[in-house]
């Protein structure tokens, strides 16, 4: 017999007034049963929480005073969901009906699975953006099948080493032993991918359903291979490296990200690293915070509408 009664479904949204309607249409017309739906406006400033109040009766809507952290923000709606399954999706994907039933389905197949992803294709097309991901030796992450036609490679369920955040499915249990998102990766970028490496430490499996499909606009508020995006992602790549990766690996990482820069220089890439490796001059704080275990905030500053 399932132990998972319940689902919540966790929607995060900053500014979505053109995609929240569509998400929370998708999301609405599931077929599975129980589940409760907790949209997060962090700090919108425009319609999103007008749009969001049409469907009120259907969701509980959280909002924030300002535009938290990622991490910080969904959080807040995995402290307040009940489920058994906890499921953080972008604002900007529209789910397949049966999307959650498959997720639990994963989950149900086996116990050690603590984190689930979803097949993401890119809007209107059988192309892959996502199926799970792997880590380069100096951080660098990739996705699994992206830009590749949706096949029969694609139609198992995959051991990966991450799951991207848009759409992140996590096994109470695991929660409950680990804690939440950490916190020190502000605004974006390697929260999920910190969890993830640190639950399958402890013996968790971390998969991608198949037929768990969702459409992903992808990369809305930071547009991807932009300065704004590598600000972003090399600072913190560089502090998932520290925080994560022990002495020799960290040295094998330096070797790897030599061999690395001298292959990607650009404009780009030179503002970005040169701030990321000045975080490496804070390494003492970050081990502090790493030690310390600062997986939790005090979120006093939400609104319950």
């Amino acid at each position: 017999m399932s132990d998972i009664k319940e689902v919540s479904v966790i929607i995060l949204s900053h500014n979505g007034e053109t995609v929240i309607e569509n998400c929370l249409k998708s999301v609405i017309s599931s077929d599975y049963d129980p589940f409760e739906i907790i949209l997060l406006d962090n700090g919108s400033t425009d319609r999103t929480s007008v749009i969001a109040s049409n469907f009120k009766d259907q969701i509980k809507i959280i909002k924030t005073d300002s535009n938290l952290s990622f991490a910080e923000a969904n959080n807040i709606g995995l402290r307040e969901a009940k489920g058994d399954v906890l499921i953080l999706l972008n604002d900007d994907t529209v789910v397949t009906q049966d999307w959650i039933r498959k997720l639990v389905k994963t989950f149900e197949h086996n116990p050690k699975i603590g984190i689930a992803g979803c097949k993401i294709l890119y809007p209107g097309t059988n192309i892959i953006q996502h199926f799970g991901g792997y880590i380069e030796p100096n951080g660098i992450t990739n996705h699994y099948g992206n830009g590749e036609i949706d096949g029969e490679e694609f139609n198992k369920v995959r051991n990966v080493t991450y799951v991207t955040g848009a759409a992140f499915a996590i096994r109470r249990s695991l929660i409950n032993q680990t804690g939440y998102l950490p916190e020190v990766y502000k605004p974006i970028y390697f929260e999920e991918v910190e969890y993830c490496v640190r639950a399958k430490r402890i013996g968790w499996d971390i998969v991608v359903s198949p037929d768990a499909r969702i459409y992903h606009l992808e990369s809305q508020k930071t547009v991807a291979k932009s300065l704004g995006f590598y600000l972003k992602y090399h600072k913190n790549r560089i502090m998932f490296v520290i925080r994560n990766f022990d002495i020799r690996e960290i040295l094998n990482a330096a070797r790897v990200e030599f061999k690395w820069v001298l292959k990607n220089l650009s404009i780009k890439h030179i503002i970005s690293l040169t701030l990321a490796y000045a975080n490496i001059f804070f390494l003492p704080f970050i081990i502090l915070q790493n030690k310390m275990g600062k997986y939790l905030r005090n979120s006093e500053d939400i609104k319950n509408v």
